[in-house]
């Protein structure tokens, strides 16, 4: 009996060194909301595996334990990691990641007590500034658009801050309210790869009656003590 015991206990060990669970798929990221060219930080949590496929869902692959990824177009992405053990058994698991470039759709329309967008203004010069100052003396311009026939001119890419938006047209002009309000030329700050709105009102001024120019802003004495809409500006969830 004495023989036998140090052979039983010899066997259990090597059976025992023998077992493997079967592996655990599971990952994060260092965000799952990006603009194109962003490098994303994978990392690796699975267990029980020696063995790792990426798939980030635009034709790129990887083997690498925790490895770093970009996209080039914006959409949303599937990523799957697959991972196995030499003995036999896999798993898979997934993770959407969204690719957008932060954006600013500016709709001008002429204000009215109902702030209800009845008269949309097209073919309007829409220019943001990074602040009020810049804004009032029309100066260091961050970038200018155009409004179409729906009165909305898009900002396709840029920075998630707030801005200050300008609005020039032969017949329509902002100045007055944003001297009277801030609200009315002011957005909220972007949100980082959503597509965000904002509402600039605008008064009628006659052609005869209109003096600014492009680059000289004419002072408006405030008279109508007009307070801009809580809802001029608007995060658009993807």
């Amino acid at each position: 009996m004495k023989r036998i015991i140090p052979i039983l206990v010899l066997s259990t060990i090597l059976l025992g060194s023998c077992h493997h669970y079967d592996p655990y798929a599971d990952f994060s990221v260092s965000a799952n909301a990006v603009e194109p060219f962003d490098e994303i930080y994978f990392y690796n949590h699975s267990a029980d595996a020696n063995q790792y496929l990426w798939d980030f869902g635009d034709g790129y692959i990887s083997n690498e334990f925790s490895p770093a990824h970009f996209y080039e177009s914006e959409g949303t992405y599937t990523i799957s990691l697959t991972v196995s053990y030499n003995s036999g058994g896999s798993d898979v698991t997934y993770m959407d990641i969204d690719v957008y470039y932060t954006s600013l759709e500016v709709t001008v329309a002429e204000w009215n007590r109902n702030y209800s967008l009845n008269n949309k203004v097209p073919n309007a010069e829409v220019t943001i500034y990074a602040t009020y100052d810049d804004w009032y003396y029309l100066k260091h311009p961050i970038e200018t658009r155009y409004t179409d026939i729906d009165g909305i001119a898009y900002f396709p890419h840029v920075a998630p801050t707030l801005y200050y938006v300008d609005v020039y047209h032969a017949y329509y002009d902002n100045g007055a309210l944003g001297e009277e309000d801030e609200n009315y030329i002011r957005t909220g700050i972007l949100e980082y790869t959503y597509s965000n709105t904002f509402t600039a009102w605008v008064d009628f001024v006659p052609a005869s009656m209109q003096l600014r120019t492009k680059s000289i802003r004419v002072p408006y004495k405030s008279a109508n003590d007009r307070k801009a809409p809580e809802n001029n500006f608007e995060v658009l969830k993807r």
